[in-house]
């Protein structure tokens, strides 16, 4: 650092270098400004647009036990409005519970697709790809219900999952493989931990197979 002799010295290396980078300064300084205030004012929105999302989602919450119909509207409206809040996927979530309680698989395996898709919490995404194995299942789409469970992480729930659509494919040494992870897998939750083992101690009863093709399906 260079050091000055005098007080004039330093003053005139000061009024040198404010006509050289005073105007960048003062630039700089209105940009630092406006971006301080911009974030402020865009924060404000942010939180003002999932405070209002909020709203819509616990009266679409309200709604749904009494008058599947108007919590449908309330959900495709909360969508439609706050696409981009994860209140959306929350309503999606919702919109495809409505849509199984009212018999259209299709429109709720669209729903959970979407939430799947849109979600970035790995928790509620993989909620989603289970539920809409769930719902493929239920349908009759075997290979793609196999294909949705395959694509997430494996579990407890999820291998049970597995080991049901793969019974129904007539994959018994796989499926008995599934069942005895979800065992494993479902330690903490009794109940459906004796429910699997009850699938699999069935499937005890049957003669293993040795089918390579079978195996190799998974």
């Amino acid at each position: 650092m260079e050091i000055y002799n005098s007080e004039q010295e330093q003053v005139e290396a000061l009024k040198a270098w404010w006509e050289k980078n005073g105007r960048d300064t003062l630039i700089g300084l209105a940009v630092v400004l406006a971006s301080v205030f911009g974030y402020q004012q865009w924060d404000g929105h942010r939180k003002g647009v999932a405070e209002a999302a909020s709203i819509h989602y616990q009266k679409l919450v309200e709604m749904m036990p009494g008058d599947p119909v108007a919590a449908s509207e309330a959900g495709q409206s909360l969508i439609a409005n706050y696409p981009d809040s994860s209140y959306a996927v929350m309503a999606s979530m919702a919109l495809a519970k409505l849509a199984v309680e009212g018999g259209d698989l299709d429109a709720a395996a669209a729903h959970l697709r979407s939430a799947m898709e849109k979600s970035d919490q790995p928790e509620i995404a993989a909620l989603a790809r289970l539920r809409l194995a769930r719902v493929e299942f239920a349908q009759g789409k075997l290979d793609q219900a196999l294909a949705t469970v395959n694509g997430g992480e494996n579990g407890g729930a999820v291998d049970a999952l597995r080991g049901d659509i793969l019974l129904a494919q007539g994959k018994v040494d796989a499926a008995r493989a599934a069942y005895t992870a979800a065992v494993a897998g479902l330690s903490e939750t009794p109940n459906k931990r004796e429910l699997v083992q009850t699938k699999l101690d069935d499937l005890a009863k049957q003669a293993p197979t040795t089918n390579s093709v079978e195996t190799g399906a998974e």
